[in-house]
């Protein structure tokens, strides 16, 4: 327990120097991080590498090049803080600083969007690749907003009048309300996030062109006698609308239906990553490639976590 949760006072970051990586470094790099290095030694100390390699609480981080070049050195971190549930159901970790029960049950009492919850996130000196979110997708709001609850972990994330969090104790009565098996299955760790209907993501939707076409297209495979479609779900692959291609790529629409010229259902999306290597992938900007691959890299370590989203649709036809 040792490394535990550990984070850096000065710098707020995760990474561990060992006794051995001092003794490599010139005068001028023992000199720079001096304050960092006297941080670390009122808790840690000055670990041995032997000591860092037999715990379970560390992670090593391999050497990689960052976008503007400067090569980063193999180095230790912290593992990630986790949130656990005492069997009181006591939360213990980063989502103790949110007290779920109480939360406002009437979203009217809820604030409107966390802007300035993410831009305090964005500005931890560890929080480069939110940084770089903000960069890279200020078109692309909804794109933007899913990567950043990733970042920040969906448990710490408070609910808004746009989206309420959905704690994965409800995974398996969500799973069996919308029949998802297989590769469209719940996963039990799953936290979630449930849109309202006038929520800017529901907007981007329900007035996309490129899902009504999708959709209109389906609609082939609908019986007017039984009010159904010929399958319980419908699946919507996003490819040029950058926000809805970037946030969910692939989406499922559950249970749709037809009412009043419109199609209804509820937009479902599991958000994960995929590593984006090959010539499948030679259409896409070098930069969006390099956004994704970390944050799957992130994912991979656990530094990432994965959620679901559900956005009530209503689509007219």
């Amino acid at each position: 327990m040792r490394f535990k949760n550990y984070r850096n006072s000065y710098t707020n970051d995760n990474r561990i120097y060992s006794k051995n990586e001092m003794l490599d470094m010139s005068v001028r790099e023992l000199k720079d991080r001096a304050d960092e290095f006297v941080a670390q030694y009122k808790v840690l100390g000055l670990p041995n590498e032997s000591e860092l390699k037999s715990s379970s609480n560390v992670i090593w981080i391999e050497e990689y090049t960052r976008d503007d070049g400067t090569k980063v050195k193999g180095h230790w971190r912290s593992k990630p803080e986790e949130d656990t549930f005492a069997n009181d159901g006591t939360i213990t970790g980063g989502a103790a600083k949110i007290d779920r029960e109480k939360e406002p049950k009437n979203i009217e009492y809820l604030p409107k969007n966390n802007d300035e919850f993410f831009e305090k996130e964005r500005n931890h000196p560890q929080s480069w690749l939110m940084r770089k979110n903000a960069e890279k997708n200020v078109n692309n709001p909804d794109a933007k907003l899913f990567m950043d609850i990733a970042l920040v972990n969906p448990k710490k994330v408070p609910s808004t009048q746009d989206y309420q969090f959905v704690s994965s104790k409800n995974t398996k009565a969500l799973n069996e309300k919308y029949n998802l098996t297989g590769n469209k299955e719940i996963p039990s760790n799953y936290d979630g996030f449930e849109f309202s209907a006038d929520s800017p993501t529901a907007k981007a939707l329900n007035n996309s062109e490129e899902l009504k076409n999708e959709i209109f297209n389906e609609t082939k495979n609908y019986n007017p006698k039984t009010g159904t479609f010929k399958s319980d779900k419908l699946e919507i692959e996003f490819k040029n609308d950058k926000n809805l291609q970037y946030s969910f790529g692939h989406m499922t629409v559950l249970n749709p239906k037809i009412e009043d010229g419109c199609v209804t259902g509820i937009g479902y999306d599991k958000y994960d990553f995929d590593a984006m290597y090959g010539k499948n992938f030679k259409n896409v900007s070098k930069e969006t490639k390099n956004l994704n691959n970390a944050a799957y890299a992130l994912q991979s370590s656990g530094h990432l976590k994965n959620y679901y989203i559900l956005v009530p649709l209503k689509v007219k036809i």
